[in-house]
């Protein structure tokens, strides 16, 4: 599958530029499959690069350029970097709550963003209280208490242990979604041009 967007990312930017929202679409996906095989460094590249294009023709407040956010979160999340996959993950949630309102809070995107992050920040506090348990609780003997926090929270030291393939889950359905949009804005856009072929031939035939 790589080497077939491979091919689609170099025909793509042949004809249509390195700047189309299509090629935008086949950058993520290309990320994605790349985040699916372990190399996270190469999907965050791609995503990145994917992101400039879609907020270059779509803007900052769009639900596609909330998604690319996601996935940038989430090589951040898988690798580690919790303060930075925190950031993307308040990016994409706040576009997200802008274009759906509040209504939306029940949608499967937002709530997933809402979890990710809730367990970013309970994974930091945690951290927090291992590393600095008198200044947290003020307290001068807390070695019994931190060793109880340990035990009740461990599962919120680190991201939990599933959640890897809840992403990998995540980033395919992430650009099986992008490749939907594709094929219906490439309809579209085939149907305009009929529709600019029998417009022609009308009034050629008026003429």
């Amino acid at each position: 599958i790589m080497s077939v967007y491979k091919e689609s990312l170099r025909i793509k930017r042949k004809i249509l530029g390195n700047h189309h929202l299509s090629v935008g679409t086949t950058l993520n996906n290309i990320g994605s499959v790349y985040f699916s095989m372990d190399l996270f460094d190469d999907a965050l590249s791609y995503y990145q690069e994917a992101l400039k294009i879609f907020v270059l023709n779509l803007g900052n407040f769009h639900l596609d350029v909330a998604t690319v956010y996601s996935n940038i979160g989430d090589v951040y999340f898988v690798t580690d970097r919790l303060e930075e996959a925190n950031v993307s993950y308040d990016l994409s949630l706040k576009i997200r709550w802008s274009e759906i309102g509040i209504d939306g809070k029940n949608d499967p995107r937002v709530v997933r963003l809402l979890e990710r992050i809730s367990t970013i920040e309970m994974a930091k506090t945690t951290r927090a209280l291992e590393e600095h348990p008198t200044s947290v609780y003020d307290r001068q003997d807390s070695n019994d208490y931190i060793s109880l926090e340990r035990q009740d929270s461990k599962d919120y030291a680190s991201p939990e242990p599933d959640s890897y393939q809840k992403l990998k889950k995540d980033a395919k359905d992430s650009a099986e979604d992008m490749e939907r949009i594709e094929r219906k804005l490439e309809l579209e856009m085939f149907r305009d041009k009929l529709q600019i072929v029998c417009d022609m031939r009308e009034i050629s035939n008026y003429d």
